[in-house]
């Protein structure tokens, strides 16, 4: 299958050899299972498999390759980088939803409907409390920043330290006693767990390789036997069932996605779907943001069509979006 920015994907990938293949198939695959489990009843065994790593998954990966400033330069450049392509998204998606709702429904006045926007941008939750309006899933946006930047103080001001009992003092003190806070920090706090553990995985990647198999069969059993007593992570709503076995069952349960990736990678024909899916989260996570405009489109009262539709039209539009970025490039 050919894709309209085939052409341009493939140019970024042979331009940076360093790209982990394996690593843009763990992103494809979180992402559409982001889509099929919001789109899955609440409490149903597929979707408590979903958000028993999703989340936690993504933020691993990312800490597989976040990059520690070592001067003013670079801490400069690397907060003007992530602004720009996760704020700025942030904010463009959560302001561009409003206004489309407000145009479709006029439900209140244009400065309400802003205010209220503004109100959910700023507590950046996933979920309501206490009145204040959700952001729903662009939650993920604003606490992969916070937790990008938190991560990065922390490891330059213990950088030569055993920082592990750093990050166990934060998840347990913070998280477990804190919680909504202003965008949806404290999420951050727990996102900077798995920031670490993405950096430790990178570090001892040749031992987890010549190891994946006995690790994912004794972490699959582990996952298992947590998912039989209803025992997962959901990030945004903060249920962290008996706090640290959630918290270990996610980054179990995300290395066994991570071999998974690694022997996709094996097979061609896969690989690449995947892999672009997986550079291009970003749009997905955007697109799917919106797919309420298009609902009657993909929604069916079998809930299998209804996951194949919704994760159908958000490719397809993903594509068109890819395809006119495009041609916008070129002119």
């Amino acid at each position: 299958m050919a894709y309209v920015n085939e052409a341009e994907t493939q140019k970024d990938l042979n331009e940076n050899e360093k790209r982990l293949i394996w690593l843009d198939i763990a992103k494809g695959i979180a992402i559409i299972l982001v889509i099929i489990g919001h789109t899955l009843k609440f409490g149903t065994y597929p979707r408590n498999i979903i958000f028993s790593f999703h989340m936690p998954l993504f933020f691993i990966l990312t800490g597989f390759t976040i990059k520690i400033p070592v001067n003013k330069i670079q801490w400069y450049s690397f907060i003007k980088k992530d602004f720009i392509r996760i704020v700025l998204p942030y904010l463009g998606v959560a302001f561009f939803d409003c206004l489309v709702r407000y145009l479709l429904y006029h439900n209140a006045s244009l400065l309400d409907s802003l205010l209220t926007c503004g109100q959910a941008v700023f507590w950046g939750s996933g979920v309501v409390h206490n009145s204040h309006p959700t952001i729903r899933a662009l939650w993920f946006l604003i606490v992969l920043f916070w937790s990008k930047q938190i991560y990065r103080v922390i490891e330059s001001i213990f950088r030569k330290t055993n920082n592990i009992v750093i990050y166990v003092m934060i998840v347990t003190v913070f998280v477990f006693k804190l919680k909504y806070l202003p965008q949806s920090i404290d999420i951050a706090l727990l996102a900077v767990f798995y920031l670490h553990f993405g950096r430790i995985l990178r570090e001892n990647f040749e031992c987890f390789t010549n190891y994946s198999a006995i690790i994912c069969c004794v972490g699959g059993v582990f996952w298992g036997l947590c998912l039989q007593n209803n025992i997962y992570i959901e990030m945004a709503n903060r249920k962290y069932p008996h706090f640290w076995i959630s918290i270990i069952e996610a980054v179990v349960a995300s290395l066994c996605i991570i071999n998974l990736s690694s022997i996709i990678e094996r097979f061609k024909k896969w690989t690449y779907f995947l892999q672009w899916a997986g550079i291009n989260s970003l749009y997905f996570l955007c697109v799917h943001y919106l797919d309420w405009a298009f609902v009657k489109v993909w929604l069916h009262k079998s809930l299998a069509v209804s996951c194949i539709s919704r994760s159908a039209c958000v490719f397809l539009l993903v594509y068109v979006l890819l395809f006119l970025k495009g041609k916008i490039r070129r002119n």
